[in-house]
């Protein structure tokens, strides 16, 4: 992976950190829901993560 990925990868998540923080996830919910995005870097491209954004 590279440098520019690790840090989209990195700030996807501390986005997500923040967002759960401010919805009052707990550590465990946190957790399973960095887990799950985690998941999708490994089986979505770019591309299809934006579409689906966009798409809601």
């Amino acid at each position: 992976m590279s440098e520019q990925g690790q840090w989209g990868n990195s700030a996807c998540l501390g986005y997500a950190l923040l967002g759960a923080a401010e919805l009052g996830y707990s550590e465990q919910e946190t957790e399973v829901l960095l887990q799950a995005i985690r998941r999708q870097f490994d089986l979505v491209t770019i591309g299809e993560a934006r579409n689906a954004y966009e798409a809601d």
